[in-house]
């Protein structure tokens, strides 16, 4: 793919199917397609890690400038600056992804700048331990739920579904490797992680709250 400062003249010698990347806008480019020609901009997620491409407009019937799709481009970038996905839009963000993705967006974003919170690396056991309740408890029990839906009720009942062993007990049903154990203990320890997993959530823009504050645990 062609590398260059994205100008008038440079759109018009691009090929159809060529795409052209900016030189003064990281991720931000130009695609010339068999009729019309489009701004777009790709990066990777600051909230699932993995690579994002967002169309920013047609270039073609004036609707937008060069100058104004790099303009939105720029914003795309202070946006993942402070953790937001541009791909996703800010009214349906919190809809758009699930607990188990939010559990795999913290635990990606834990092993490539893994601080605990007073700062101090993450020790690989924790990283493992965490994955490990998360896998065993949080994914089976609340997985499916989109993270804007999660209530403290949810919590509350996810906590005492822990420690009666319901977890433990899908993952029997489900005859996969090795089982999970409840307990009031795990219950609590695992609602402790929960709420720093909406920590990260909150974070990231994806809820404005986090609903295990007010959770009593054992």
């Amino acid at each position: 793919m062609p590398v260059a400062r994205v100008t008038a003249a440079a759109i018009d010698r691009l090929e159809p199917g060529q795409t052209l990347w900016d030189t003064e806008v990281r991720g931000f480019g130009v695609r010339r397609q068999v009729v019309e020609t489009v701004f777009v901009f790709k990066a990777i997620s600051p909230v699932t890690r993995k690579q994002i491409f967002v169309t920013i407009g047609r270039r073609s019937r004036g609707e937008w400038t060069i100058d104004e799709a790099r303009k939105k481009a720029t914003e795309f970038r202070l946006m993942m600056r402070d953790g937001q996905d541009p791909s996703i839009g800010a009214k349906t963000r919190t809809k758009a992804m699930t607990v188990a993705e939010l559990c795999d967006a913290y635990l990606a974003d834990a092993r490539n700048s893994p601080l605990d919170r007073v700062g101090r690396p993450k020790k690989e056991s924790t990283l493992a331990t965490d994955s490990g309740r998360i896998e065993g408890h949080i994914k089976p029990l609340l997985g499916d739920l989109p993270v804007a839906a999660v209530t403290l009720a949810d919590v509350e009942t996810f906590l005492q579904r822990v420690a009666r062993g319901d977890s433990a007990k899908r993952a029997k049903a489900s005859g996969r490797g090795a089982v999970p154990k409840g307990g009031k203990g795990t219950a609590s320890r695992t609602v402790g992680l929960l709420g720093a997993v909406f920590t990260f959530a909150m974070r990231r823009g994806l809820r404005d709250d986090n609903p295990v504050r007010g959770v009593r645990r054992f």
